[in-house]
């Protein structure tokens, strides 16, 4: 059965769970819902209407689920080796190269 609250504007369909202190999806005040409780729709369908103190548990049904990791970082993998040769000619020293210089001229 499908429960009308005019004074909060919602409907509560048939089996449906709603957090109406969730700011996310509603912008109802502690106290609309206090003066709804005391005497609005969720006062006279109380008795359609369960109130819970404790979330329900989130049911997880076995299988497999893919799951996105934005945290998680791969290694990058490449097919190409990248190969760094030494040039025994090319390490000179700061010195070395102001001599080279100076003695050409």
């Amino acid at each position: 059965m499908n429960i009308l609250l005019a004074d909060l504007q919602i409907m509560i369909r048939s089996g449906e769970s709603k957090n109406l202190l969730d700011k996310k999806h509603f912008s109802y005040t502690l106290d609309q819902i206090n003066k709804s409780a005391e005497s609005g729709s969720l006062y006279k369908k109380r008795d359609k209407i369960k109130i819970r103190k404790v979330a329900p548990k989130v049911i997880v049904v076995p299988g497999v689920y893919l799951v996105d990791m934005p945290n998680f970082i791969k290694p990058l993998r490449s097919q190409v080796e990248i190969i760094e040769p030494k040039y025994e000619e090319l390490e000179i020293s700061a010195e070395e190269m102001i001599d080279e210089i100076t003695n050409e001229e």
